[in-house]
């Protein structure tokens, strides 16, 4: 059975490689416009909007650090504007940090050298 996401806007940040690539084009599959993020990764973010509009799909790239707010403003304001709405959050971009998430504080996140 095919899930029906018509319509929908998801967005997967880390999107471009690895589990993150595999999702958004699940996600396109199923019929969600999709909004791939990437941080550095543009060459295999481009070829996977490729392969999705060759397979019928929509996607739209975005390039942010999701470790920087100010970039993750820019990346909500895009959504809001372009599709006035976010149905599906695939947050997939990850960093590595050997803490508790609960001692983390921002500028840990900022410390993040993985690429996504």
């Amino acid at each position: 059975m095919k899930l029906d996401l018509t319509g929908k806007v998801a967005l997967v940040t880390g999107g471009s490689r690895g589990i993150g690539r595999a999702c958004s084009l699940l996600l396109a599959l199923c019929g969600a416009r999709v909004v791939v993020n990437y941080q550095k990764s543009r060459e295999k973010a481009e070829d996977l909007l490729r392969e999705i509009a060759q397979g019928g799909g929509e996607a739209h790239l975005f390039q942010a650090d999701v470790a920087n707010p100010e970039q993750i403003e820019v990346l909500f304001r895009y959504i809001r504007e372009t599709f006035g709405r976010l149905d599906i959050l695939v947050n997939n971009a990850g960093l590595i940090k050997d803490n508790l998430l609960l001692t983390m504080d921002l500028s840990d996140w900022r410390k993040s050298t993985m690429s996504v």
